[in-house]
């Protein structure tokens, strides 16, 4: 008889989680957002998913954020000229400073306040501004695609 009936099982020991790494603060997602438009809000976003280890996540905000971009620069273009416009930058500031506040803020495996790294601010205005360049360059293909075809005329 050389094992115990009433020893506890054995188990494995519990290592240190993986560090996280730095994040984006909602104020950042909502300020890029702003700023530098749906790509550079859903490129955030996906980053912080993508730190946080939930890689369905990571990979359902490039797609959906992507289809979502499109979208809503074509709204932007055919809305009549009564809307105003202005009011489009700031509802996806934020309405991507609240995502970002709910799914990172609140995630569980964030890292307590001590320890939890924020992302540079210099690397936050290079995407806003590569995202603001990015906004630039599509908006005048999709100008030009319109106009070629008669679509949509500059009276």
């Amino acid at each position: 008889m050389t094992e115990n009936p009433y020893a506890a099982p054995r188990a494995e020991l519990l290592t240190e989680p993986e560090a996280i790494g730095a994040l984006y603060s909602y104020l950042q997602v909502g300020t890029a957002a702003l700023l530098g438009g749906p790509f550079v809000a859903m490129w955030m976003l996906r980053s912080n998913f993508l730190e946080l280890r939930r890689d369905t996540l990571a990979h359902a905000t490039l797609w959906s954020g992507l289809i979502l971009s499109c979208l809503w620069l074509l709204l932007v273009i055919m809305l009549p000229k009564a809307i105003p416009v202005f009011l489009f930058p700031m509802a996806q500031g934020g309405i991507a400073g609240y995502l970002a506040y709910e799914f990172h803020e609140k995630d569980p495996r964030r890292p307590v306040a001590e320890h939890l790294r924020l992302k540079n601010n210099g690397l936050v205005l290079a995407l806003v501004l590569a995202g603001a360049a990015a906004a630039m360059v599509v908006m005048f293909g999709l100008l030009m695609l319109l106009l070629g075809t008669g679509y949509w005329t500059m009276s």
